[in-house]
């Protein structure tokens, strides 16, 4: 009798973050940004890892120290890593990023036992700088930069 009278109101939080990106448009990016931006490196890391979990992924922080070049481990239903990622937060959003961010995509796959998985480096900053891109593209690794990041997607 419950299941005539009641009907699901379950709602995902990819759904919540959709319908909030629809009714907020460039206003809501920006919050977001600017929050990034004041919370730190661990609010970014934080801040991708919550995107992930929204996107129905298993997403993980690793350890301040010994991270083997990870910030966030993401594995499948299987528990294979899929996703390593690699976050840098900059208080000079204008400045390119390149300090450390190509040594740790280097050996994050080595480190972390994960031949197949996909590197990511995410950042607070406008952009990366053209060696660390063209790193990314010799791993096959993917770069998020600031004006992907409020809006970002991973599967």
């Amino acid at each position: 009798m419950a299941r005539r009278i009641f009907t699901s109101s379950e709602i995902s939080a990819a759904d919540f973050v959709d319908a909030l990106n629809k009714s907020g448009g460039e206003q809501k990016a920006e919050d977001i940004l600017r929050e990034i931006d004041r919370s730190g490196y661990l609010g970014l890391e934080e801040f991708v890892r919550d995107q992930l979990i929204a996107e129905g992924l298993s997403a993980n922080l690793t350890e301040r120290t010994g991270d083997g070049g990870a910030d966030i481990i993401v594995k499948d239903e299987l528990g294979e890593i899929i996703y390593l990622i690699q976050c840098k937060h900059t208080a000079k959003i204008e400045m390119p990023i390149d300090a450390g961010l190509v040594q740790d995509a280097k050996r994050v796959r080595e480190n972390w036992r994960a031949d197949t998985a996909v590197v990511i480096g995410v950042s607070n900053a406008k952009r990366f700088a053209p060696r660390v891109v063209e790193e990314f593209r010799n791993i096959i690794g993917r770069l998020i930069a600031r004006d992907e990041l409020a809006r970002v997607r991973f599967s």
